[in-house]
């Protein structure tokens, strides 16, 4: 069989083989709920999440929609509190002038005037929304009340800037912003392990990364970088392949055991598995040593991993030894007047560590 969501995506991602590839598909799609989220009985984020990988790796795109969709309707608020500023920057002379700020608040029409002085920081009268806080003196704090308001927000100079800032201490996410007369509001979210539930790290994670692989905004980055820690199972590895953000990658690399190239935890082979690849993605980290400790823990049957034995192989084998899909090379070789050539590569000394390598000749 093909194990549960999770075994099933990974082995499928590993195989590679054309009819192995339709076989998994089809056990994936029977164990879904109408191709829109996995597995059927539960629906959790994270399966579907990784179903959509699985599908993107394959070149089966045209099945993501729905879970696509499925999963952006699972998304909840990320607000939280104390965190949200309105920054503003006056780009040209001394950098000091008057902006104004338009809200409803219980109602009514507001209008706050901020004054910025030469030094960037901001002044402001009695608000419902804004404040000025001791250690923050260069933007306007968002009141806890105010966090889902749209703010029309311009200036008296010509050439000014304004945009939503998320702080948490030393993260410093800013959101896109305006040069003219326009609004801003605070987009912010974070996923459920199932709908309807809290926000969750773990999916989030995953159904971030798999939302970025179809070009979708998941809108997650303030909560997931400000809940990221060192040694926080592939918290790295996977807000680099959502962002693709060098920070992170870096950050993954440190992580790496310097003795042994493993990424230690609970969870090492899978774990290991996943920061191997957005470590070769970001070309960082000992990728050599990484294998090495790979092949050396390798079991007598050939597997990696014990408890997830299923899992982990599959997931090594897709992260270290495959670099995409071989169900279309014969038809992209053909396309372009060449013939498919299959080299089979194995090395004496490690009878396991088998290749195949694929040249359009």
């Amino acid at each position: 069989g093909w194990g549960n969501t999770e075994e099933n995506v990974f082995s499928v991602m590993a195989l590679q083989s054309e009819s192995l590839v339709e076989e998994g598909l089809d056990n994936l799609f029977d164990n879904s709920q109408d191709v829109e989220c996995w597995p059927s009985n539960t629906c959790t984020i994270k399966d579907t999440a990784l179903a959509i990988i699985a599908l993107h790796e394959l070149g089966k795109d045209v099945n993501t929609s729905k879970p696509a969709d499925w999963l952006l309707e699972q998304q909840k608020l990320y607000l939280e509190t104390g965190k949200w500023f309105l920054q503003f920057e006056i780009t040209a002379g001394d950098h000091s002038g008057t902006c104004s700020v338009e809200y409803t608040y219980n109602n009514e029409q507001k209008e706050d005037t901020i004054t910025i002085n030469e030094d960037r920081s901001v002044e402001i009268g009695a608000s419902s929304c804004f404040r000025v806080l001791k250690d923050y003196e260069w933007w306007l704090n968002i009141k806890d009340t105010c966090l889902e308001k749209d703010f029309y927000v311009d200036c008296q100079e010509d050439s000014w800037f304004a945009n939503i800032l998320f702080i948490s201490g030393s993260t410093f996410i800013p959101y896109e912003g305006t040069s003219e007369e326009e609004w801003l509001k605070i987009t912010s979210k974070c996923f459920p392990i199932q709908p309807g539930g809290a926000c969750d790290y773990t999916s989030s994670l995953w159904a971030s990364y798999a939302l970025s692989l179809l070009d979708k905004d998941p809108e997650t980055k303030a909560y997931l970088k400000s809940n990221a820690l060192a040694n926080e199972p592939l918290s790295y590895a996977l807000i680099y392949l959502t962002e693709n953000d060098l920070e992170y990658a870096n950050k993954l690399a440190e992580e790496q055991s310097g003795a042994y190239g493993y990424w230690d935890g609970t969870d090492a082979f899978f774990r290991t598995a996943i920061s191997y690849y957005a470590a070769k993605t970001a070309k960082v980290a000992n990728l050599d040593l990484a294998l090495e400790w790979v092949m050396d823990e390798q079991n007598t049957d050939a597997s990696w991993g014990s408890i997830n034995k299923f899992r982990d192989t599959a997931a090594i084998l897709w992260a270290l030894f495959t670099t995409g899909t071989g169900v279309s090379y014969e038809d992209k070789c053909e396309d372009y007047g060449y013939k498919l050539s299959l080299i089979h590569i194995s090395e004496p000394t490690r009878p396991l560590y088998i290749s195949y390598a694929v040249f359009c000749l």
